[in-house]
């Protein structure tokens, strides 16, 4: 009967793949492309749904056309999806969704927001792949943007990431990456924040989580410490105290992690080429950047408790004792750690 059950599931699966969806379904099915979701200690969640027409999805004649935004709320995630569906004028399909943004109220708020994540996970309603952002503006102001924007919000916001030649394609952070560390609560995740320029999303920061705990705020340029010291750079900007301009590229990064009682120290070290775009280059320029960047990270650990190295991580792998000694306590883990940078560069 197991047999049988396997090849009739696998038949009806075949069947449903090979005749695909016929016209009069693409036309009463809805394609939100981006969505933005949030908390309100008095209105519960707080959604908006970002649409293109259908026609655009697939070759398919209608004259029925996605409403530009559909605002939902509940009580509760089953709640606010069942209120998006009900104000939809088709069947909702999620697939399409390009960029989840979770506003900060729901970002900050572990309890709904793990109520948010364990719905979307078990009814598998949003794809791990998507990419992920926090925003202080509300859902409704976020997808308003589209009236100011050449492309609908989801493609805009995916092109805000993909579109960089600086980062590796695999530096952009997806629902996935929050799920995990939200089952795992033992690594660093850095979520793009976005602000409103001119009626349009930009990039203004990122807020950060240690162990899906809100840890603090990080610029822009500390941001791309992070993914400079992470490896997930293809090249970084270095401008010097005397005007000097200086591109690295080839980056290679290596980690050694050591406890040393209760201390851990880390050395990150990192090399690659680096190429004059004006002024010169200091024949101190490794120790210089080094410097600055055991400076800066060190400032991190004392002033907010994030590690722009993201050491944790990848702890186990170096030091299985240290490891076993803040397994279960990663606030300890990050008072202890020291960090230290060396760099060696090939000028081209």
């Amino acid at each position: 009967m197991i047999k049988v059950g396997k090849v009739l599931v696998f038949l009806t699966t075949a069947m449903v793949l090979l005749c695909g969806c016929s016209s009069t379904e693409l036309e009463e099915r809805n394609f939100p492309l981006a969505a933005a979701v949030t908390w309100e200690e008095t209105g519960g969640y707080q959604m908006a749904l970002g649409f293109q027409r259908v026609s655009d999805v697939a070759d398919q004649k209608t004259e029925k056309e996605n409403r530009a935004n559909i605002a939902a709320a509940g009580t509760n995630s089953y709640e606010l999806f069942e209120e998006a569906d009900a104000k939809n004028p088709g069947k909702m399909d999620y697939n399409h969704i390009k960029a989840l943004v979770i506003g900060q109220e729901l970002l900050f708020h572990s309890e709904q927001l793990a109520d948010f994540l364990d719905f979307v996970e078990q009814q598998n309603v949003i794809a791990r792949s998507t990419l992920l952002f926090t925003c202080k503006a509300t859902p409704e102001e976020l997808m308003a943007c589209g009236e100011n924007l050449e492309d609908n919000v989801g493609n805009y916001l995916k092109d805000l990431i993909t579109s960089s030649q600086d980062h590796k394609s695999d530096a952009a952070v997806t629902l996935g990456d929050l799920l995990k560390a939200y089952h795992n609560q033992d690594e660093m995740l850095m979520i793009p924040e976005l602000g409103l320029d001119s009626g349009q999303p930009v990039i203004a920061g990122y807020e950060v989580l240690c162990g899906f705990t809100p840890a603090g705020y990080l610029t822009s340029e500390q941001g791309e410490q992070l993914l400079l010291s992470c490896g997930e750079l293809l090249r970084y900007g270095i401008a010097m105290e005397d005007g000097s301009l200086i591109q690295l590229s080839g980056i290679h990064c290596q980690y050694e992690i050591r406890g040393n009682g209760a201390q851990v120290d880390e050395t990150v070290w990192i090399s690659g080429n680096i190429k004059r775009f004006a002024g010169e280059i200091p024949e101190n320029m490794e120790e210089l950047f080094a410097d600055e960047l055991t400076k800066q990270a060190q400032e991190q650990l004392r002033e907010q408790g994030i590690d722009l190295t993201n050491s944790y991580y990848k702890l186990g792998g170096y030091d299985r004792t240290a490891y076993a000694r803040y397994a279960s306590d990663y606030p300890a883990y990050l008072a202890n750690l020291r960090i230290q940078y060396v760099c060696r560069f090939h000028e081209i």
